[in-house]
């Protein structure tokens, strides 16, 4: 039993790391000028190869359980910009719904809409937390679109609901979340990443 805990909670941590590096490479010219640490500008490009075998051993130990949590983080990113075209001259819903599509052909479409449900409930938290920073440089986010409030319903019954329908995945993606987010960023982020 702990052997499969740990397998699968280091499958959802090491997609966790990646989402986390693609989310600061997106970020990356703001968080330099906010100075927040960054893990993109720490360690730039040379970082790309260690996404690949990252995503590769969290395939290997459960592809049913990361492959939906990082199509989902796909479909989440894309909720910024929706109407922005992206690389195939679509708008950013059009690629998700296919992606969305696409993954309901091959996973359960339950796992597809806890992964989605739980990536939306961890970008609520963060667009929570940056709340009052991000209404100061004008960056677009769920709080800030919905009202803080109305942003912590949401997140409320967005939990509700992945505590009835899959409280195992909640439970790892939360604690992927805090370990990387709030342990290994808030506490080491300048001396680990050594971000000026």
């Amino acid at each position: 039993m702990f052997g499969i805990l740990f397998r699968d909670f280091l499958s959802v941590f090491f997609i966790g790391v990646i989402i986390k590096i693609l989310d600061d490479m997106i970020d990356a010219e703001t968080d330099k000028i906010l100075d927040k640490t960054n893990w993109w500008n720490a360690f730039g490009r040379g970082i790309i190869p260690y996404t690949f075998i990252l995503f590769s051993l969290a395939v290997m130990l459960n592809k049913d359980l990361t492959v939906p949590l990082f199509l989902s983080a796909y479909v989440v990113g894309m909720g910024k910009e929706f109407n922005q075209k992206y690389l195939l001259g679509l708008p950013g819903w059009v690629e998700s719904l296919l992606v969305i599509t696409t993954a309901l052909f091959i996973f359960n479409w339950l796992n597809i809409f806890t992964s989605l449900a739980v990536l939306i409930a961890v970008q609520f938290i963060d667009d929570l937390l940056d709340y009052s920073q991000d209404r100061k440089t004008g960056e677009k986010n769920f709080a800030a679109l919905l009202g803080f409030g109305e942003a912590f319903i949401c997140l409320v019954i967005l939990l509700t609901a992945l505590l009835f329908y899959s409280p195992y995945k909640l439970f790892l993606v939360m604690s992927a979340y805090l370990i990387i987010n709030l342990i290994i960023e808030k506490n080491y982020g300048k001396r680990l990443f050594r971000c000026s």
